[in-house]
């Protein structure tokens, strides 16, 4: 029996154990894309973007505790800092900005103007020295998705300025994710990942408590005698946030950051698609050629 395996046969075996991570990045990228239109239909009932955010981060933080490490503090304040800044940029501030953008314009213009995020972090790298190069690539790539982004924004304009409005903060949500990006390179020298979503998911609770003594809940306790209000938080809390955080985590440690991310990329159509079935919401020309210009621009400044 020969001591290694010929080169063909142990290349088909590691293909085959790579086919699990590629279907849990497929499955992450549908979920994270239905979570426009479940939001969406939270909203309907009349809870407000930040209780909506509130419920799904309190649902996920238990739900994570059983899995995360016994360790509550950072090593040291600077530590401790750098993650309350997750909390609010991948937490608090992303999905207050999201969620009311989601009160002004459809589920699909949100979640196609936030799928720009990758090119914001890439030119995110090149205004703070993080080694990226503006390359002629990356400029093309950023001139496509940014005249997606401008046909989609202007369309609302013209139709409707609080449309408009939803557009901006959706926009406002693709930046925040962007520094998010940046943060968590450097609290992933430091810690693992599933201790990082932790610390995110506590400091986005406690960043959106510290608003509600300027901005007290509203919500009524009637709402959740709707089984559809308790599913859908359920299924952002539990599911879209502890589980595909700690999936994608595993996805990006077994095949790369970059086949990840091509996944994230059918997130629009699958967005739109959802809220025109569910909501009702129309899928018109300018936003059928606004997400072929954005995820175009966007894959195309991504393969440097």
């Amino acid at each position: 029996m020969p001591a290694t395996l010929p080169w063909h046969i142990h290349y088909y075996i590691m293909a085959r154990s790579k086919v699990i991570y590629h279907v849990m990045a497929l499955l992450t990228a549908m979920v994270w894309a239905v979570t426009f239109v479940s939001s969406k239909i939270l909203l309907s009932f009349g809870i407000q973007p930040s209780e909506i955010f509130f419920l799904r981060f309190l649902l996920a933080y238990i739900a994570i505790i059983p899995f995360a490490p016994k360790r509550l503090w950072c090593k040291n304040v600077k530590h401790e800092m750098l993650m309350a800044l997750l909390g609010i940029t991948g937490g608090s501030a992303y999905f207050l900005f999201e969620n009311t953008a989601l009160q002004f314009t459809s589920a699909g213009n949100v979640c196609l103007l936030v799928s720009s995020t990758p090119l914001l972090i890439a030119l995110l790298s090149i205004w703070m020295g993080r080694g990226e190069k503006l390359t002629r690539r990356l400029v093309l790539g950023s001139i496509v998705a940014f005249a997606g982004v401008a046909l989609v924004v202007i369309n609302d304009w013209t139709h409707a300025q609080l449309k408009f409005a939803g557009d901006i903060l959706a926009l406002l949500a693709a930046l925040m994710w962007a520094f998010y990006q940046h943060l968590t390179k450097h609290a992933y020298a430091h810690y693992s990942a599933i201790f990082i979503t932790r610390k995110v998911f506590a400091y986005g609770l406690l960043s959106i408590i510290i608003y509600f003594l300027f901005f007290p809940p509203t919500i009524s306790l009637g709402v959740f005698s709707h089984p559809t209000v308790i599913v859908n938080l359920a299924f952002l809390g539990i599911i879209a946030s502890c589980a595909c955080f700690l999936a994608w985590n595993l996805v990006i440690g077994n095949i790369g950051s970059v086949a990840s991310s091509n996944y994230l990329y059918l997130q629009p159509l699958i967005a739109a698609s959802v809220s025109a079935v569910v909501l009702g919401e129309p899928v018109t020309w300018v936003m059928i050629i606004g997400m072929v210009l954005i995820i175009a621009g966007v894959y195309w400044s991504e393969r440097q």
